[in-house]
């Protein structure tokens, strides 16, 4: 009976069979540690010479999804993330994938994965999550397979988080080579509305035009020295800047369309504002 090998390094790297007997009972069920991609100095499999090939050089794909609010998450709060697996047309006898998440720009896990069904596994507390046996098979669909779990996120001030992913679609030949490979990840924010905010000074904070395509005119009548933040949705900081002065002129004509939120603090209290960039 064949079995499924798993061994990674910054990417989950899968193959159809087990080849090296030591590692069956660890190996066969799901990635035996954390191989989506989250930490660097993981070595590579196709280096130890497990697998053949590069990463995502076939003609499948990774994709991460959600219900994340485009705001960011809530901390604390629960979400569904899905982690899909396209073959191309190329291999889909067998999938595998694992998932974690991190602060953004490091290595520090934040957040927890648990399953909601038995093709996913949580491992190593929910730090990261991986495919079941049972769960590298989807019943004769060789196109995809898609590994539905839950997702808790890190307590309130984290900031922003990557989730990473890589996955497997597999070709069942028996040995390390023509596995297809792939990896993503996905940055989403913190929904900073929630965080300790002081709603009073919001009151004497003023943001024209908006939408705006130009310039935006930030108005602090409380305070003659405070700090302003630009940040995305998806937690990229756009601007950063120390002003002295009411008043503060923010170009953004550089700016993808979209929505940004505005961190304005002041004597240790933050107001945040929304703004919509056309």
């Amino acid at each position: 009976m064949k079995k499924l090998y798993v061994l990674a390094s910054s990417v989950l790297v899968f193959s159809a069979v087990l080849i090296f007997a030591p590692d069956a009972k660890s190996n066969q069920s799901g990635a035996a540690s954390n191989y989506s991609g989250v930490n660097s100095s993981l070595g590579t499999c196709a280096r130890s010479g497990c697998h053949s090939g590069g990463i995502n050089t076939g003609p499948g794909s990774i994709s991460i999804t959600g219900d994340i609010p485009v705001l960011g998450y809530v901390g604390g709060q629960t979400y569904q993330v899905t982690v899909t697996v396209t073959s191309g047309g190329s291999n889909g006898n067998a999938f595998g994938f694992a998932v974690s998440s991190a602060k953004t720009g490091t290595s520090t896990i934040s957040g927890t994965f648990n399953n909601t069904d038995n093709s996913a596994q949580p491992r190593s507390g929910g730090q990261y999550a991986t495919h079941t046996l049972a769960g590298t098979n989807n019943g004769g669909n060789t196109a995809s397979k898609s590994y539905v779990l839950s997702w808790t996120a890190p307590a309130a001030g984290t900031g922003p988080i990557t989730i990473y992913a890589a996955g497997n679609s597999a070709n069942g030949n028996g040995n390390t080579s023509g596995d297809n490979i792939y990896r993503t990840s996905l940055d989403i924010t913190e929904d900073v509305t929630t965080v300790s905010l002081d709603e009073s000074m919001a009151a004497f904070v003023s943001v024209f035009p908006n939408p705006a395509s130009g310039q935006v005119v930030i108005d602090h009548t409380l305070a003659s020295d405070w700090n302003l933040k630009v940040v995305s949705l998806s937690g990229k900081v756009m601007h950063a800047q120390q002003v002295t002065g009411g008043k503060y002129i923010l170009d953004v004509t550089s700016y993808p369309a979209g929505m940004y939120l505005l961190q304005i603090e002041a004597a240790g209290k933050t107001s945040v504002k929304k703004i919509v960039v056309q």
